[in-house]
């Protein structure tokens, strides 16, 4: 997988927003200036074509989270990755959570509009996880955002932001498996005329990949996993996260269940960004 240099494309374009302040709310200034000021030093990700760390993990990642500690791999970390809007156009999207100590905040920007990556801009608000549960509170998430816009408008915003903020989730859930670890893909030097004209040095970035299955007789990660649900024909097994009695959790690959036994089942799945 390529790097995606969405925050060394989008840089120039919000570095120039950040000198017209008066052409932005007070809102729309505060975020960008923390954008600008955390993204740079951030740890970068970079996911395939949907919003998913893991394939099918979207499904029940709130639920799986509810009673956990929620913390990031590093003080601050920017997931580059493909967003979908309503009307099911990709358009690249950043992610950058910061953890401030007792919440984790996340601000969100994107190519929204236009074809080519000229119309970068960061959403007037932030969402705040708290990273430990709260007994007697289903939600641990609050949103901050520019209330001086038309309702229309915040509305647009608060979706932007759950849809941000979910991917971030799914890096928290998907580290939290004992076989899934990080790793850093080849850095792109910069040509010389590229550094002349002062363009940002390529970041290093990150993927979220999953161990190898070891040798039968070794699967530790299954160890307590199981019962006697038989399953005799062939299906598809989809990828989950499995907690085993040690309370040890792990992702599940998807796979092929008994294959050519009881006739072969055709399913496709659609997996949503």
């Amino acid at each position: 997988m390529e790097p995606t240099n969405y925050l060394r494309r989008a840089w120039p374009i919000l570095e120039a927003q950040h000198f017209k302040p008066n052409d932005a709310t007070k809102a729309q200034r505060e975020c960008l200036q923390r954008f600008l000021r955390f993204a740079p030093k951030a740890q970068k990700f970079c996911l395939p074509g949907v919003s998913e760390f893991l394939p099918g993990q979207s499904e029940g990642v709130e639920d799986r989270l509810s009673s956990l500690d929620w913390h990031l791999p590093f003080s601050s970390v920017l997931i580059e990755y493909t967003w979908f809007d309503l009307d099911a156009q990709p358009f690249p999207a950043m992610a950058l959570a910061v953890d401030t100590g007792e919440d984790i905040a996340v601000y969100t920007a994107g190519h929204f509009g236009g074809e080519n990556l000229r119309e970068w801009m960061v959403i007037p608000g932030v969402l705040f996880f708290t990273k430990k549960p709260i007994l007697g509170q289903t939600t641990r998430v609050r949103m901050s955002y520019d209330h001086s816009l038309s309702d229309t408008h915040q509305r647009t915003i608060r979706g932007a932001m759950r849809d941000q903020a979910r991917v971030v989730l799914r890096l928290i859930d998907a580290l939290s498996c004992s076989n899934v670890f990080i790793e850093p893909l080849p850095v792109r030097p910069v040509n010389k005329s590229a550094a002349r004209r002062g363009a940002l040095p390529f970041a290093a970035y990150h993927v979220v990949m999953v161990e190898p299955r070891q040798a039968k007789g070794e699967d530790t990660f299954s160890e307590g996993i199981g019962g006697e649900h038989r399953s005799p024909r062939e299906h598809l097994r989809r990828g989950t996260i499995v907690t085993n009695r040690r309370g040890t959790r792990f992702w599940r690959q998807g796979t092929v269940v008994n294959p050519g036994v009881g006739g072969k089942i055709t399913k496709d799945y659609v997996v949503k960004g």
